[in-house]
């Protein structure tokens, strides 16, 4: 989802984007005169450990703004000399505008600016976020070009984290890095079976070929879709042979709690296990995935298999 804003949008969008940043917050621009409801933002994020990442014109921030940010224990603060770009992004979304991080820019100037959500909103349950696919290009393209300016900068003033354990933001990850990432923990659950990142013309999966003898399995969503799919054989003997489970349901039982899944057959003989499970932690989810496949595995007999 995008949105439009206007001077009085943004004054009030970009505290709130700072102070609802989680772990992370990124603010590139030229010029640094803090307001006080800027300074309240940026020490808000500080108090709750996030850690706060600048590329500016260092150079041209008076010392009283310098004094205040190199103040914050877990800020970090690159200067670019040629950085004219205001943009500011956090976990969920990220505003790019005319508007510099100065009072004057606030009080005097007419800006614009767009705020992107990682997330669609359902109807008007703002706490209902779906994912938004077309944030995914968007953001491949705004990390490169954040990266880009990293490249370019001068690293000035290290938080206390980076001190010790290096520069690392989780906002500076592709959505091809994070599914890399996953695809290295699926092969470590699930060895000696080996997946890897399959490239389609507008969706990346993880896929494992011949998962089965002569069956794929696909993972499309690790929180609650798995797909077998038959790349060998005539499509209609498949569907008449997995016919029989289409709508089988079972439960996996982890830690006392009962997961229910349910096995549909789609066009082109697709068997798909569905359970929503997002509640779940990675390892965990990895865990009763495995029990899944571990109990699916029954159905596919060496007698199903034959073509």
């Amino acid at each position: 989802m995008t949105e439009f804003l206007n001077t009085d949008r943004l004054i009030e969008r970009i505290p709130a984007l700072m102070m609802q940043a989680k772990k992370d917050l990124i603010i590139v621009v030229p010029f640094i005169q803090l307001s006080e409801s800027m300074r309240k933002a940026l020490s808000h994020a500080d108090t709750k450990n996030v850690e706060i990442t600048i590329i500016c014109r260092y150079k041209e921030v008076k010392p009283k703004d310098a004094k205040f940010l190199e103040s914050l224990k877990n800020i970090n603060i690159f200067s670019h000399p040629n950085v004219h770009a205001k943009c500011y992004y956090n976990e969920e979304n990220v505003i790019i505008t005319s508007l510099n991080l100065t009072s004057h820019s606030e009080r005097n100037n007419r800006e614009m600016g767009v705020q992107v959500y990682k997330y669609e909103q359902f109807e008007d349950d703002m706490d209902a976020p779906w994912e938004n696919e077309e944030f995914e290009d968007f953001e491949n393209d705004l990390v490169t070009e954040l990266q880009n300016l990293l490249n370019g900068s001068t690293y000035l003033v290290k938080s206390a984290s980076s001190q010790k354990e290096g520069f690392n933001c989780s906002l500076m990850t592709t959505h091809r890095d994070r599914l890399e990432e996953l695809c290295k923990k699926v092969n470590k659950k699930f060895s000696p079976k080996r997946f890897r990142v399959e490239d389609l013309e507008y969706v990346d999966y993880l896929i494992c070929e011949n998962y089965f003898d002569k069956i794929n399995l696909r993972i499309k969503d690790i929180n609650q879709r798995f797909e077998f799919e038959p790349n060998k054989g005539a499509i209609s003997i498949w569907n008449k042979k997995l016919k029989p489970l289409h709508q089988k349901s079972f439960e996996i039982e982890y830690k006392g709690e009962q997961f229910e899944f349910t096995i549909y057959l789609n066009t082109g003989a697709k068997l798909n296990i569905v359970g929503y499970h997002e509640e779940l932690e990675l390892e965990d989810l990895l865990v009763v995935w495995e029990r899944v496949l571990s109990r699916v595995s029954n159905y596919f007999t060496p007698e199903l298999l034959k073509i």
